[in-house]
């Protein structure tokens, strides 16, 4: 009788499990976006190729590439109007000077500013002047793209990495966590094929103890602790993982996959996703504005368990994003004429 007891408890705990994998994700239903409008238009001529864009308090930073200034800091009014305050550093590998920079990061009374090149976090107090003594350089097995502050002496940072997909650091910038498995999507793949395949954006809950991570290259979203344990995955019925091949050079390149997130960012209650859902071979080989073909003009707003909210489409096509904590949305649009900036309330 105990036996059989067993057997039943086994079929009902993989009937579980199964049902539980098999479950239909929002990936795999038609989305009801809401069609939603720009209030409000900021065009700035002096900054020239922005890529990085963040809201820390009540200012917008933003990265250039090949402008006079190596970032820019705009301050944000009540009514979500933006004005240029200044710019600061340059292109180069001196004090002051970034070579290729990739994030800014929030922690408390300092703000530090990620240069991926050269592999150093460098301070600023929160009205963006250098803190000379709050340098930071990293000691790290691949290629952080996006860094975050955990306590005063932890960081996280979500990248490119050869055996994990996030890692820990200490306030020396030393490695204290390799965490996230690495699945292998093709038998030809080297680790490095594997690891650009898995690019992702990563975001992190405001009490610092679960990590996201959303594909670019699949319909897949994934929840970590902090240590390392997956909790939980969101994926599509088609494109649960990347869709890639090599090419002749030897290249991880798309083999009829889709193309996913190409952003993400949170606030205190939300986490908010860049999506296109296009086909890659749908514009791959097409002319035009190649960011109006990719339709990467979706955002999908998820609460912490991963619930889709609600999805929004915009009335324009940039090429970053970023919320301001208060319902709001700062798109960017490079342009021969200058940056862009557009307000949008969702």
């Amino acid at each position: 009788m105990r036996s059989k007891l067993l057997v039943l408890g086994f079929l009902i705990l993989n009937s579980c499990i199964d049902s539980s994998q098999n479950r239909t994700s929002f990936f795999d239903t038609e989305i009801n976006y809401k069609e939603v409008s720009t209030e409000q238009t900021f065009i700035f001529d002096n900054i020239y190729r922005p890529q990085v864009i963040k809201v820390i308090g009540d200012k917008l930073l933003m990265s250039d590439n090949g402008g006079e200034s190596a970032f820019h800091v705009l301050e944000i009014h009540p009514d979500n109007s933006i004005t240029y305050l200044k710019g600061i550093g340059r292109t180069g590998r001196g004090l002051g000077e970034f070579t290729r920079l990739m994030d800014f990061i929030d922690a408390d009374s300092i703000i530090y500013v990620y240069d991926g090149a050269q592999l150093k976090l460098v301070g600023y107090d929160l009205d963006l002047n250098t803190l000379p003594d709050e340098e930071i350089s990293l000691n790290t097995l691949g290629m952080a793209s996006s860094f975050y502050s955990l306590t005063p002496d932890k960081f996280l940072a979500v990248g490119l990495f050869f055996d994990d997909r996030f890692q820990t650091y200490d306030s020396a910038g030393e490695i204290s966590g390799q965490f996230g498995e690495i699945i292998p999507i093709n038998e030809s793949f080297t680790k490095r094929d594997n690891v650009l395949a898995w690019r992702s954006f990563g975001a992190v809950d405001p009490a610092g103890d679960l990590v996201y991570l959303f594909s670019a290259n699949a319909n897949r979203i994934e929840m970590y602790s902090s240590e390392g344990e997956l909790l939980k995955t969101i994926k599509g019925k088609e494109n649960p993982i990347p869709e890639m091949d090599l090419n002749e050079s030897g290249w991880p390149v798309d083999n009829g996959g889709v193309m996913a997130y190409e952003g993400l960012d949170s606030d205190n209650k939300y986490l908010y996703g860049f999506y296109s859902g296009m086909k890659r071979s749908s514009f791959k080989e097409g002319g035009g504005d190649l960011f109006e073909q990719m339709s990467l003009n979706k955002i999908h707003k998820l609460d912490w368990d991963l619930n889709l909210v609600e999805a929004f489409e915009l009335d324009h096509v940039p090429t970053n994003f970023v919320v301001d904590g208060n319902g709001g949305v700062y798109t960017l649009s490079p342009t021969e004429e200058g940056t862009v900036i557009r307000y949008v309330e969702i």
